[in-house]
């Protein structure tokens, strides 16, 4: 077993397999062949894995012996394949808006708003979302300030 790195010669689906264990997970099974000469079977939680494309240059583990292994390497052997990003993305907006909505419409139901005040509960949704997403405190305009108890 160790680190490796080689440009991705060949990736092909070979089927799927599950765990026994509850709960059960359905894993698929790849092929990978390197130019190197390595090749091995790759098991990813995902139909459509994203760590061996063919051309790329990639650094990996393998394991060799009857049933040889390749497995994806991470520079940080205690992160998964999802890295954290400072930057903030579009799931991060729509996330805000979530939290925003929710926040205005329990809001809305303490101060005794309904369906009819939707636009209030609406505007206090996104006072909270942009105030979630710039930091910055947003003016709040005299109809929602006189409906909404801040």
């Amino acid at each position: 077993m160790g680190i490796k790195k080689s440009v991705v010669k060949s990736v092909q689906g070979s089927g799927t397999w599950d765990t026994k264990k509850e709960p059960i997970k359905t894993f698929y099974k790849y092929e990978i062949e390197m130019e190197n000469g390595d090749s091995g079977e790759y098991s990813s939680i995902s139909d459509s894995q994203d760590k061996f494309i063919e051309g790329a240059e990639v650094e990996y583990i393998y394991t060799g012996g009857e049933y040889p292994k390749i497995k994806p390497y991470y520079n940080n052997p205690n992160t998964s394949s999802y890295s954290y990003s400072s930057s903030k993305s579009n799931n991060d907006d729509q996330i805000a808006r979530s939290v925003g909505v929710k926040a205005a419409v329990e809001l809305g139901i303490a101060e005794g708003l309904t369906i009819k005040d939707l636009s209030e509960i609406l505007e206090t949704a996104k006072i909270l979302a942009d105030f979630i997403i710039t930091e910055k405190v947003i003016e709040v305009k005299e109809s929602v300030s006189e409906s909404v108890p801040f």
